[in-house]
């Protein structure tokens, strides 16, 4: 990308690494794909992508990191008839954006792209299934999820890990049964263990007391380590 702040060298120009990096023309593009139109009533395939970098797509995308590779693969594995809808992630700027993002995703031809201001409800509502790095949002809602990562709700109803070979017509027309969904997650949250990841959720614990979770984690990873739990 050429300088278009003038003549003064970067030290001198507040605005020299905006323009010069990839978030001048992440921005110009989001700007691009602000105000196109979304039919509804064509058969598609909402994927919203997950912002980047953050664990879910970064280390457990394998892969699929490279979310527009996933993009690429659900295109071809899609009827000619097919659309997706690919969601820019609200809280995503221009940064784990590489140069190439937006031309490759330019190149599939049944993909339509959309700013983060598009409404994510009235796309899944709409949607004959959900395409995920991964798809927890989406069961929830009740519908079916294709994924390409290893998460730890993998095995549970109305999701569907993606294979070259799977039939997106067996996702599309799949049924979430709601309770058989929480009886298998109130399973998996049983073999769960008590302990908090990350700081930011210590806000929604009241009764939060971090030398009570650090030891109960501590516990944890002991008896895991051990094979006692």
């Amino acid at each position: 990308m050429q300088r278009i702040y003038g003549s003064f060298p970067k030290r001198r120009d507040p605005f020299a690494s905006f323009c010069d990096g990839n978030e001048f023309v992440y921005f110009g593009l989001l700007a691009v794909c602000a105000n196109r139109p979304v039919d509804l009533d064509r058969k598609s395939v909402c994927f919203p992508l997950h912002l980047q970098s953050e664990m879910m797509a970064s280390s457990f995308g394998g892969p699929y990191r490279d979310q527009v590779l996933s993009i690429e693969e659900v295109s071809r594995s899609l009827p000619p008839d097919g659309l997706i809808y690919v969601k820019e992630n609200t809280k995503q700027d221009g940064y784990a954006r590489d140069p190439m993002f937006f031309p490759r995703i330019k190149r599939i031809p049944n993909v339509r792209f959309l700013s983060s201001q598009a409404n994510t409800h009235k796309l899944i509502r709409r949607a004959q299934f959900i395409a995920f790095i991964a798809g927890w949002k989406a069961i929830k809602k009740g519908k079916p999820a294709m994924i390409c990562s290893h998460t730890w709700f993998q095995r549970l109803p109305g999701i569907f890990k993606f294979s070259p070979d799977l039939d997106p017509m067996a996702v599309a027309e799949a049924v979430i049964d709601h309770a058989e969904l929480e009886q298998a997650t109130g399973n998996l949250v049983a073999r769960g263990y008590e302990g908090l990841v990350f700081r930011g959720w210590q806000k929604a614990l009241a009764d939060f007391d971090p030398v009570k979770i650090a030891d109960c984690m501590a516990r944890a990873a002991l008896g895991l380590l051990r094979g006692d739990i």
